[in-house]
């Protein structure tokens, strides 16, 4: 999310109620659907490569997970494979950080 855009206010009270759909908030904000959590890191890992290769800092760039737990070990996997640098920002989840 761009905190630089106006229209990113309100969005955190969207997010995890589940009243965004994909496309939402397109200009500042990414969603998708996907049949299964590997898949959906995957498309998240290249999105960020995306971002990335069109000169977004990594630092500028967060993933937002309503349920991290179940998501830590595929997304840092993937991450660590795609070579993008990435901490958890729950103390409880930083065991494996790049």
């Amino acid at each position: 999310i761009n905190p630089e855009n106006h229209s990113a206010v309100g969005v955190g009270s969207l997010l995890f109620s589940g009243r965004i759909i994909d496309g939402m908030y397109k200009d500042i904000l990414r969603t998708f659907t996907t049949m299964d959590a590997y898949e959906e890191c995957k498309i998240t890992a290249d999105s960020i490569l995306d971002l990335a290769s069109k000169h977004v800092r990594y630092k500028d760039i967060c993933i937002v997970c309503a349920d991290m737990e179940g998501y830590k070990n595929t997304l840092g996997m993937i991450l660590r494979r795609c070579g993008i640098p990435f901490y958890f920002s729950c103390p409880q989840f930083n065991t494996n950080h790049m």
